[in-house]
């Protein structure tokens, strides 16, 4: 259950404006939750959590990876609310996090309590693409 807060200070969310990028928009990502018996379950970015499903592994390439500790604020595009709405489920935030500037990584830094700025975020994998291409 989600709430509109008037201090910024109670927020766990902040919404930011989408930028459409239109090679995104058409392709489907996933990211490897875990795999057992040459099966892998796999999340597909920008549906629930509910849609998780066990594909071949010789279908989805990739590891498993862990998940994204939740920063003190998660940064995230509107889309984010407007699939909450769509699904009527609550969405997993890493799908629509918003990547900081160079410029904001020491304010970002501050907010999510990590003192080098770094933040690991999952990877984003199209449908049977291998994480050695491109090497």
């Amino acid at each position: 259950n989600g709430i509109v807060v008037l201090r910024a200070d109670q927020a766990t969310h902040e919404i930011i404006p989408d930028e459409v990028k239109e090679d995104e928009e058409e392709d489907e990502y996933c990211r490897t939750i875990s795999e057992q018996d040459k099966m892998a379950l796999v999340h597909w970015w920008y549906y629930p959590d509910s849609y998780r499903e066990w594909k071949p592994q010789s279908e989805i390439q990739g590891t498993p990876e862990p998940p994204m500790p939740a920063p003190v604020l998660w940064k995230v595009q509107a889309r984010f609310i407007k699939d909450l709405e769509k699904y009527n489920e609550w969405m997993n935030e890493e799908d629509y996090i918003i990547a900081a500037d160079d410029d904001d990584d020491e304010d970002d830094a501050a907010e999510r309590g990590d003192a080098d700025g770094a933040q690991e975020v999952g990877g984003k994998r199209r449908r049977g693409e291998d994480d050695d291409a491109g090497e």
